[in-house]
């Protein structure tokens, strides 16, 4: 059931909002389980931490009450719920209780908003009224209501305690202000990560071509770690064919003489040449990979698309940062790139 009433309120205030929540529950017909306020027991679950608790039903309450007593302003975790209710732009309901004036809110965030005493009847007739135009209560009998408020009223002198003089400094103060500041911080940054996200999915759902896909992939993330991963997708590729074939691959795409060493173990290559990993040219003389072969199929693929990235989308950080690791340019072409990267032994033309 979703939370329609946030109560904030100061710890050494329990009696009071008790006497409050009794009130509501039995005169204005609020459905307890609607009302989240962490001095009436079975509010937070066992196991769950109290700032993340209260910060979730904080933002998706249907009205925040703020229970104003001396104590209140002598709370940092009610000054905090205050600011982040009206940081948030959620609906606020101060209510004023005595011996405290409405002038009390010219110091705080809600400094022009209106407010009720809590131990005007009057006051609390309006709130009745306001609740119903809200939604929060149903248009009830107002017979209930008005036999409960006369007693609800009395009631209060015994519920009101005095607070002892612990006045939050103004170092204590300002801590909350900026926790209170890092929160809305950490707020921007995961609502800006969100639209990123959701800007990433639909380029994603757009994207048909292969190249594309890995294009707006790569753009996401940062330079090495791309690097990397088309890296290690190329090596486990390359892993499970011979060398002779990865030699064949490497020289059917970068060497400028046909690929035919005379001095190459002939038995292996007529067995390659049998598991479909290599075409044998007797006479043009020259041996190429077999790309119908799934596996070999899978390697030239892996070794495109990061020759595609390098090309394309690679900034020159990343050349720089190969140079420093490697202590050699950043270029797929040459045999010691890939002796050094994929860590094979290539067999040159």
């Amino acid at each position: 059931m979703s939370i329609k009433l946030f109560i904030s309120h100061a710890t050494k205030d329990k009696a009071l909002v008790e006497h409050f929540v009794n009130f509501l529950e039995s005169a204005i017909r609020v459905n307890p389980e609607e009302i989240y306020c962490t001095s009436i027991n079975g509010t937070i679950p066992t196991g769950v931490g109290f700032v993340d608790h209260m910060r979730g039903h904080i933002t998706s309450a249907e009205l925040v009450i703020f229970l104003i007593t001396e104590n209140y302003f002598k709370s940092p975790f009610c000054l905090a719920e205050m600011g982040a209710a009206w940081g948030l732009n959620q609906n606020i309901y101060p209510i004023i209780v005595e011996p405290l004036k409405f002038d009390v809110l010219n110091a705080t965030p809600l400094a022009g908003v209106q407010a009720i005493k809590l131990n005007s009847e009057g006051d609390v007739t309006k709130m009745y009224e306001e609740f119903k135009q809200k939604g929060i209560i149903e248009n009830l009998q107002v017979l209930r209501f008005n036999n409960k408020l006369p007693e609800f009223i009395k009631g209060l002198d015994n519920v009101i305690i005095k607070p002892v003089d612990d006045s939050v400094t103004i170092e204590e103060y300002q801590q909350v202000r900026n926790e209170l500041d890092q929160t809305f911080d950490e707020l921007n940054e995961k609502d800006s990560e969100i639209k990123r996200l959701k800007n990433l999915v639909a380029e994603l759902e757009e994207a048909k071509d292969p190249q594309d896909v890995l294009a707006i992939k790569m753009k996401n993330t940062g330079a090495w770690d791309n690097f990397t991963q088309l890296v290690e997708r190329v090596r486990n590729r390359l892993k499970p064919l011979p060398n002779f074939v990865i030699s064949a691959i490497y020289n059917e795409r970068y060497s400028q003489y046909d690929f035919y060493p005379t001095d190459a173990d002939w038995n292996a290559i007529k067995t390659h040449e049998a598991d479909g990993l290599l075409i044998v040219d007797i006479d043009r003389g020259r041996i190429i990979p077999d790309s119908d072969d799934p596996q070999v199929y899978n390697a030239i693929k892996s070794i495109d698309e990061l020759e595609y990235y390098l090309q394309n989308s690679a900034p020159e950080e990343l050349y720089n940062q190969f140079v420093e690791k490697y202590e050699t340019r950043l270029d797929i072409s040459k045999k010691k790139f890939w002796e050094s990267v994929f860590y094979t032994n290539i067999t040159v033309a």
